[in-house]
């Protein structure tokens, strides 16, 4: 009687503890930053994004088979998601890439569409059967989304653009709008999203992000996917600091002077003074006819002496008559 009471006694304990290692088979994101600034809802991407929690969709699109689903690589989709929170609220951004976006079908489910598929678990059980917390955003902005769980429609600001490689998703929830719902930094929140493909053959797929997703079909199968989670932290995103801009006069007092080379000057000429023209020497009359008479008075011939005479006598009144002038 005592074994078996122990016995039982030990099968309880495990019993219990097996939500707890359950819970261990999920692992953290990592870590969602705080941006205190304005986000606007409009299915553009924020510059600030790039500064928060980055998610890739990396595994493969999967194809609906009738068995389960596999692997399908030739349908090329690929997605990433952006997120950041301000106090009581979450932001994504999600960018899809997916070569053949096809229109819409309304006379099949939703999830049978071109969509977003978007689930949250504020207890962080580690199980997304367990949280039905869960929104599903057509590509199509013009078709309503729909919505499981206690998350109400007046809790999440949501925009879509549809574009000709893919679509965008920017969505916004409140959680002080969700009944029970309390966050703070440090709290770990259970989250997957999935991309719903459609192709041209009409095949349906997913694209996961989650590690066991191959062989699970959530209608012919009952095994609980893994819901990893993220952390919201205390890391605060900032935009870089803009250069601060430098009015025009004060850019003209920091710009460098202009080195002004001065060109050589050449050379002064410095022209010698020029001798004064020496100014003729006046003789005087009566010096010349001195000289003539002495001419004359010298032997010689007649003829030379006349000569002579005849031409001092010439040169001296040649010169009387110009001074006299």
């Amino acid at each position: 009687m005592k074994k078996t009471a122990l016995l039982l006694a030990a099968l309880l304990c495990v019993s219990m503890s097996l939500p707890a290692l359950a819970h261990k088979d999920n692992k953290s994101i990592g870590e969602v930053p705080q941006y205190t600034g304005e986000i606007v809802i409009d299915g553009e991407m924020d510059e600030i994004y790039e500064y928060g929690l980055k998610y890739t969709a990396d595994q493969e699109v999967l194809a609906d088979t009738e068995e389960a689903l596999k692997p399908d690589p030739s349908a090329g989709v690929t997605a990433e998601l952006y997120t950041l929170y301000n106090g009581s609220v979450l932001y994504y951004y999600v960018e899809v890439d997916d070569p053949q976006l096809m229109a819409h079908d309304t006379s099949v489910k939703l999830f049978r569409n071109e969509c977003l598929e978007i689930a949250w678990d504020f207890t962080n059980a580690g199980d997304i059967e367990d949280s039905r917390w869960k929104y599903m955003i057509p590509a199509d902005s013009s078709v309503a989304f729909e919505t499981r769980g206690p998350i109400t429609t007046d809790a999440v600001t949501i925009a879509t653009v549809r574009h000709s490689s893919g679509y965008s998703i920017e969505l916004a929830l409140d959680t002080s709008k969700v009944e029970g719902v309390t966050v703070a930094p440090g709290a770990e929140i259970g989250f997957v999203y999935f991309i719903d493909d459609i192709r041209a053959d009409g095949g349906y797929g997913i694209m996961p992000t989650i590690s066991n997703a191959e062989g699970y079909h959530a209608e012919v199968s009952n095994t609980p996917l893994v819901m990893d989670y993220f952390v919201l932290g205390t890391t605060e995103a900032a935009l870089p600091a803009a250069e601060p801009e430098v009015a025009p006069e004060e850019a003209a007092e920091e710009a460098p002077a202009e080195e002004v080379v001065e060109e050589a000057a050449e050379p002064e000429v410095v022209e010698e003074p020029k001798a004064p023209a020496e100014e003729p020497v006046e003789e005087d009359v009566e010096e010349v006819v001195e000289k003539v008479e002495e001419v004359a008075a010298a032997p010689q011939t007649f003829d030379a002496g006349v000569i002579a005479a005849a031409a001092a006598l010439i040169s001296a009144a040649g010169y009387a008559f110009t001074k006299k002038r």
